[in-house]
C-alpha cells in the first residue's frame, strides 16, 4: 500500500495497472475526425501526420503531474460536515472541531485541452479529461475557525481516468494510507460549493 507522505501522483493511480497513456493518447487521437484533419494539414506544410499526433500525445503525460494529496483536499473543501463544522468554528467560543471517522466520497474532475499547430493554425484541439473518484475510510478532519487545519489517519481507495478525444485511454486503482497526520498549515478554505 502506497503512503500520502511519499508524492503520489495522477499518474501512479494508473501506472498500477501498466497503463502507457502516452501509447493509447496516440491511438485516440490517431483516429477518427482528427486524424483526417490532422493528415490534411499536415501534407500541406509538408509534416506527417505521425510527428503531429505523437507531439500531441507527448503533451498528455504531463497533465498528470497533478498531487493526489491535492485532488483529496479539495474534495474535502466541499464536504457537508466540514463546511458546517467551519460555520461553527468561525468566529465562535468553539474554536475547533474534529470530524470523523466515517467515510467520504469525492470525485475531482479536470477538462485540459492541448491544441495542435502548424505555423500558428490550430489543425485540432484534442480534449483531455481526467476524473479521480476517492472513498476515503476511517479519516478525522480537524476543522479550526473555519478552515480545514488538518487530517489524520485513515486510508482512501482511488479510482482514476483519463479519456482523449472521448476514448477512454487508461484507468487504475491505488489504496493509499493517509499519513498520521497531515497538517495543511492555515488551513484550506471550506465552502458550500454554493
Amino acid at each position: 500500500m502506497t503512503t500520502l507522505e511519499h508524492h503520489v501522483v495522477y499518474r501512479d493511480v494508473l501506472s498500477r495497472e501498466g497503463a502507457d497513456v502516452d501509447r493509447f493518447a496516440r491511438a485516440a487521437i490517431g483516429r477518427g475526425p482528427a486524424a483526417a484533419t490532422i493528415t490534411r494539414t499536415g501534407a500541406r506544410h509538408g509534416l506527417s501526420q505521425r510527428a503531429l499526433i505523437e507531439e500531441a500525445a507527448s503533451r498528455v503525460d504531463p497533465l498528470l503531474d497533478v498531487d493526489m494529496g491535492d485532488i483529496l483536499v479539495s474534495g474535502w473543501r466541499h464536504h457537508d460536515s466540514l463546511v458546517e463544522a467551519a460555520r461553527r468554528t468561525t468566529g465562535s467560543d468553539d474554536d475547533e472541531e474534529l470530524d470523523g471517522p466515517g467515510t467520504h466520497e469525492m470525485t475531482w474532475t479536470a477538462d485540459p485541452t492541448i491544441e495542435v499547430t502548424v505555423d500558428g493554425e490550430v489543425v485540432h484541439t484534442v480534449r483531455v479529461h481526467l476524473v479521480a473518484e476517492a472513498e476515503v475510510h476511517d479519516a478525522t478532519a480537524l476543522v479550526a475557525e473555519g478552515r480545514l487545519v488538518a487530517l489524520r489517519s485513515g486510508d482512501a481507495d482511488i479510482h482514476a481516468r483519463v479519456d482523449v478525444d472521448g476514448q477512454r485511454v487508461a484507468t487504475g486503482e491505488l489504496r493509499v494510507n493517509l499519513p498520521s497526520s497531515l497538517d495543511l498549515g492555515s488551513g484550506v478554505e471550506l465552502s458550500s460549493g454554493e
